[in-house]
């Protein structure tokens, strides 16, 4: 196998020569030479590790992260480079910033499994080959795959992150099932099992209140590992209790390790109970809510963690919805045998509905709420999504914007409450908030805070990994939509005689599959893919329209003593006036709750962004509003910094082609991609799946005459998003693209209605109606909004003056009674 030389230069001097195969990208390549890159998505759609290229002769599998303009300056993707020759790249951070990210898998030797109860082993593996210490927190879990299977079992670690790299897992041995067996009748030391990277949400937030953790069964592994957790840090002086359930008093094990606990952690108590006993038992009998009382919950100012089987941890929730409690706060993690499942849906039967099956390719919002329709008409859907299975209040893998604020716009939650009734109030169970516009959300933008008052618009800001959970719980419970995971699609069937497209061949772990179809569509995203696997069909690819913005955010998750917090607001965006400065623009701040936050910062057209906290704390100090810096400076950060990248606005003209393929259409970001700090992109895709849904319902449309259709209504719904979010974007000299012949008449007006929004609630709402995508653009001009904004003209100044505050200079917005 050939190879030719990258030399890898830092920007504090250091410089890494590796050798890259030709089967490797560069990313592979470094990773395997022990040189660590900063990366996210490994498939060049998130922009995160962009460089400098120097000499050499490369190609990329994937530019999608990177504008015209950067393409144009040798900007290179190193996830999907290929080297052709000898190279140099040049890495504007240190060597020493970049630490390892644990991709793909972990190999593992087996070191012993011993038995420590009647049913309970305990397992100790050997990660020592891992070059770096595999970090996890408390709480969190992998996924095994044993010696000669491809199926994979999630544990939960039982000890904490060791120089050794020693992971321990409390593992029940059942009459039967693949680990058991395993485990019982084959395991040798030595053995080679692979694990996945620690991942999951369930672990400790902010401690700064009482903790109850329920353990039910081995779901012991995880609260022990948080109490370790607990031990050696500063909270081990924390009130703690701990509850630990097992259906049989031969299955007690770890004894020995919650007294050892107790005696570093002096507020820390455990009790036992069991539902079956032998003579031998001495402690309570029963379930685990038998020894909970509502005296010991310290009026609710309780944090509680739960980790065990579904029965267990829907009767603690039970009991604390019961209890008359409030303010306390519930983290679970439910775990069942994998012989398990946690849904049972009838069989489906054929000829019931007025096609037989879709492919919705890609398991994004857009291609969840795809398939929701499509179930409507179809006897069978089956999604197809390239990522790994995951805990559903995780980030999905590929979605490296997944790290990120989002918010769902007015429209989007109308829209998405009409595909899915009752989502709303199952998404603000789960933590979402859902507020006022205006009331409980701060916005500085055009130097000054815009009226405070009661605009009938509702913002709901929250994290994407809980907005796609509980649209995936939701999807779990339609008969019949099949969601699969690790399925790739690479290339589409078709027809011969008809010239449709008839279905699609994707790969899983087990090999090649081939799939018949009376509809495909692509909810893959921007990457285009099917665009150029229709162009081997001899089909035209569509023209293309596009803003480059170059936008670049980053984000941090904090924690903060809750007598810090905001008292009278939720969410706070301030916005830099554009096109003053290439600097940060934007900062979104939006509390999950009153002991933690999430801080989203943007810049348009840099090529750089914080990637240190230290970095992100500086660029907060030039926001032209101080108030997310002092935030910060009271708070702690809980993660490093995540960065996406997103370079360009575009729009894929499919409504203009005269020949396109029946059976085959594309949705969401693979039609078109808005700024993301438009927010704009959720509601999109929701408006698209509407259409779709009115476009099926009407009998006198054929399946042919579905993708022209499609294409021409994401054409209108897309027109307006440009219209409103070019406003914005074409102040920015640099955009390349031709403005309309009133563009600097516009973007006056647009100031001087920003700028009476400060005081004025008619204005402000308005705006917020446009920008929520319930009114359109027009209505700013009604009568009474455009007499105001000439009385502020003659009163002010034609041209806005724009006031802007000094760094550090703290103003305070307009508050009116409703």
């Amino acid at each position: 196998m050939t190879y030719v030389n990258a030399t890898i230069k830092f920007s504090d001097g250091e410089v890494k020569t590796i050798e890259v195969k030709n089967n490797q990208t560069v990313l592979e390549a470094a990773e395997e030479q022990g040189v660590y890159l900063i990366n996210d998505c490994r498939e060049g759609t998130c922009g995160v590790c962009m460089c400098d290229g120097g000499k050499g002769t490369t190609s990329m599998d994937s530019s999608a992260a990177l504008s015209t303009r950067e393409i144009k300056k040798g900007k290179l993707l190193p996830c999907s480079l290929r080297a052709q020759s000898d190279i140099e790249l040049y890495f504007d951070y240190p060597i020493d910033l970049c630490m390892p990210q644990l991709k793909g898998s972990i190999k593992t030797s087996l070191v012993s499994v011993e038995m420590i109860s009647d049913s309970t082993a305990l397992v100790k593996l050997d990660a020592s080959s891992c070059a770096h210490t595999i970090n996890f927190s408390g709480g969190q879990f992998v996924s095994m795959t044993l010696p000669g299977t491809t199926d994979k079992r999630s544990y939960s670690m039982a000890n904490l992150p060791n120089e050794a790299n020693e992971l321990e897992f409390i593992i029940r041995i059942l009459p039967d099932g693949l680990m058991s067996n395993y485990l019982r009748d084959q395991a040798k030391n030595g053995d080679i099992i692979t694990l996945t990277p620690p991942k999951g949400s369930f672990s400790l937030r902010n401690v700064v209140r009482p903790l109850l953790l329920i353990a039910g069964g081995t779901g012991l592994s995880a609260i022990v590992s948080m109490l370790q957790e607990l031990a050696q840090g500063p909270n081990r002086s924390q009130s703690v209790r701990m509850i630990y359930g097992v259906t049989a008093s031969v299955d007690v094990c770890y004894i020995d390790v919650l007294e050892a606990l107790k005696e570093k952690m002096p507020k820390f108590t455990y009790d036992i109970v069991a539902v079956n006993t032998d003579d031998n038992w001495q402690g309570p009998v029963g379930f685990v809510t038998d020894l909970m009382q509502p005296e010991d919950m310290f009026a609710g100012a309780i944090d509680a963690y739960l980790c065990g089987p579904p029965p267990m941890i829907n009767a603690v929730k039970n009991w604390f919805d019961q209890s008359g409690l409030e303010g306390y706060k519930v983290h679970t993690e439910i775990f069942a045998p994998a012989a398990i499942t946690t849904k049972s849906k009838e069989p489906i039967v054929a000829g019931l509905k007025p096609y037989g099956r879709a492919v919705v390719v890609g398991g994004s919002m857009s291609g969840m709420c795809t398939a929701k329709v499509l179930s409507d008409y179809f006897d069978e859907v089956i999604i197809l999504d390239a990522d790994i299975g995951h805990e559903l209040d995780d980030p999905r893998e590929k979605t490296p914007q997944a790290n990120h604020a989002h918010h769902l716009l007015h429209r989007g939650q109308v829209e998405l409450e009409h595909l899915f009734p009752g989502f709303l109030e199952e998404l603000k169970a789960a933590g979402a908030k859902v507020i006022d516009a205006s009331k409980s959300y701060r916005i500085f933008q055009n130097g000054s805070w815009k009226v405070v008052c009661d605009s009938g618009v509702k913002a709901c800001a929250l994290r994407r990994s809980l907005l796609e959970g509980v649209l995936r719980e939701r999807i779990e419970t339609i008969n019949n939509i099949d969601y699969r995971y690790e399925s790739t699609v690479d290339s589409l069937l078709l027809n011969d005689q008809t010239q449709a497209v008839s279905g699609v061949s994707y790969m899983t772990l087990d090999g090649e599959v081939t799939l018949a179809a009376d509809l495909v569509v692509d909810s893959s995203g921007k990457n285009a893919k099917f665009q150029n696997i229709m162009s081997e069909f001899d089909y035209e690819q569509p023209e293309e329209s596009e803003m480059a913005i170059e936008v670049t955010y980053s984000s941090v998750f904090f924690t903060i003593d809750p007598k810090d917090a905001p008292a009278d607001w939720e969410i706070m965006t301030i916005y830099n006036h554009r096109p003053y400065e290439r600097d940060v623009t934007y900062a979104a701040f939006y509390s999950e709750d009153k002991s933690s936050f999430l801080v989203t910062m943007s810049s348009y057209g840099r090529d750089n962004s914080p990637k240190t906290i230290e970095e992100f704390i500086e660029w907060s100090r030039v926001l032209q509003q101080p108030h997310v810096y002092d935030l910060i400076q009271k708070a702690t950060p809980v993660t490093d910094v995540k960065v996406f990248k997103f370079p360009r606005m575009f729009r894929r003209h499919y409504e203009k082609l005269a020949n396109i393929p029946a059976g085959f259409f594309v949705m969401g970001d693979a039609f078109a991609s808005a700024d993301p700090v438009s927010a704009a992109g959720m509601t999109k895709c929701f408006l698209e799946a509407r259409a779709l849904e009115s476009i099926l319902a009407n009998p006198s449309n054929s399946l042919t005459d579905v993708p022209k259709l499609q294409y021409q209504a994401a054409a209108k719904i897309f027109d307006e998003i440009w219209s409103v979010l070019s406003e914005q974007i074409y102040r920015f000299p640099w955009v390349e693209g031709k403005r309309p012949f009133y563009q600097k008449a516009m973007n006056l007006y647009v100031d001087h209605v920003m700028k009476i929004s400060a005081f004025d609630k008619e204005a402000f709402v308005a705006f917020l109606r446009v920008t929520n995508f319930t009114a359109p653009m027009q209505s700013l001009l009604k009568p009474r909004i455009v007499f105001k904004v000439i009385k502020h003209m003659l009163t002010k100044n034609l041209v806005v003056k724009h006031d802007l505050p000094e760094v550090g200079e703290r103003r305070e917005p307009v508050f009116l009674d409703d």
